[in-house]
């Protein structure tokens, strides 16, 4: 704990660059285990699935949601 307080008080003016820094590396983790699994259900759901041809008729909302989504992350 002592070797944190010390990289803090070391931080500086900077310290909210860390933050940031931390928070933007939390959200590239989160989305790396999100996107494979968003691909997934598009994959399964818009293209293969056996219901394919219906979804994509009567559910192009969801596969833009799922494609931006996929996009934005």
């Amino acid at each position: 704990m002592s070797d944190f307080k010390w990289l803090w008080d070391k931080l500086g003016k900077d310290k909210g660059k860390y933050i940031i820094a931390l928070v933007l590396a939390i959200l590239v983790s989160f989305a790396s285990i999100v996107v494979p699994h968003m691909s997934r259900i598009i994959v399964d759901r818009y293209i293969t699935g056996p219901n394919s041809v219906y979804n994509i008729q009567h559910d192009k909302m969801g596969l833009i949601y799922l494609i931006v989504f996929v996009i934005g992350f």
